[in-house]
């Protein structure tokens, strides 16, 4: 096995004569290059040209287009920007907010979050597995009742 590895070390430093190098070079530069049909050479050519004609008039269309635009959304054009329509704007508009309005949502928001930290410490009531089964059984009586009246009137608009 040994002997093998050691053949196979030779052989890979055995490298060819230059006059074979040079020679095999020009015989492989030097032979003909296969050359397309005439036909499918004018056609890509013509393709080409087609396809660089139609992205050139794409360009010119958009930005012809895009000059057009921009001379409608131009600054002096926006309403957004035009000081007489925000002053209509805010006239029409009521926006009216009191100090006693000011004062009644800061002390409504002192009072939703006491009544959450209530909530969460104190165990709320219907939230009880018995109050809940309770309300399950009274809601599945009158389901049932419901339930039998829609089949006849179902049952009457079929016939």
């Amino acid at each position: 096995m040994e002997k093998i590895i050691e053949i196979l070390k030779q052989l890979k430093l055995i490298e060819p004569e230059q006059e074979f190098k040079t020679r095999s070079l020009n015989v492989i530069l030097g032979a003909p290059q296969i050359q397309g049909s005439f036909i499918m050479k004018k056609f890509f050519e013509s393709v080409k040209f087609g396809a660089t004609l139609s992205l050139a008039c794409f360009f010119i269309l958009v930005v012809i287009g895009g000059i057009s635009v921009l001379r409608e959304i131009s600054p002096a054009n926006l309403a957004s920007l035009n000081t007489e329509t925000i002053n209509k704007e805010y006239n029409a508009s009521d926006i009216r907010i009191t100090l006693s309005e000011i004062n009644y949502y800061s002390d409504s928001l002192d009072k939703v979050a006491m009544a959450l930290t209530e909530a969460i410490k104190n165990k709320p009531e219907h939230l009880d597995s018995v109050v809940i089964e309770q309300e399950i059984e009274g809601i599945g009586a009158s389901i049932e009742e419901e339930t039998k009246n829609l089949d006849d009137i179902l049952n009457d608009l079929s016939q």
